[in-house]
């Protein structure tokens, strides 16, 4: 069986069945996805994950929970931060934790194509919230940024 990559190119994430099938793609970044496309994107990097996306729970850009998550019974919680400030603060994860009580979910997620603050990444460490920074989504995607720099820089760049 070989293994599938993926790699965005032009907002549309494209899916290769072999790795030499793979290339360096310009506008690989998720800077340019609306809000709706990136947590699609998300959702999709958490179904080859095995999780079973439930809804998609945004009501507009920037709501409490944009996707439900299934996996082994549980549920899970997904806040994306599709935004074009380098860090992500702690409020968004206490908030984040907040809603997990309310919802009896067993953990969320917040994912960003960007980075966490030192606060939001140590708050995180106390409770049931995991921080998918710009290293993490591009893993979560199936974007190989050891093998692809240029993607990852522009990752970062988000």
């Amino acid at each position: 069986m070989v293994a599938t990559q993926a790699v965005i190119t032009d907002l549309t994430l494209v899916t290769f069945d072999t790795p030499s099938q793979v290339g360096y793609a310009p506008a690989a970044s998720v800077g340019p996805l609306n809000w709706r496309a990136f947590e699609r994107l998300v959702g999709d990097g958490f179904k080859r994950r095995g999780y079973t996306v439930t809804g998609f729970g945004g009501s507009g850009a920037d709501g409490a929970v944009d996707l439900g998550l299934v996996k082994n019974g549980a549920r899970y919680l997904v806040h994306c931060k599709h935004w074009h400030k380098p860090q992500v603060g702690v409020t968004v994860v206490r908030e984040l934790n907040l809603v997990i009580a309310a919802q009896r979910a067993s953990g969320a997620f917040v994912v960003t194509g960007g980075r966490f603050s030192r606060e939001a990444r140590e708050f995180a460490q106390t409770c049931p919230v995991e921080l998918i920074d710009a290293d993490g989504l591009a893993q979560l995607i199936g974007l190989d940024c050891a093998q692809y720099p240029k993607c990852a820089a522009e990752l970062h760049a988000a």
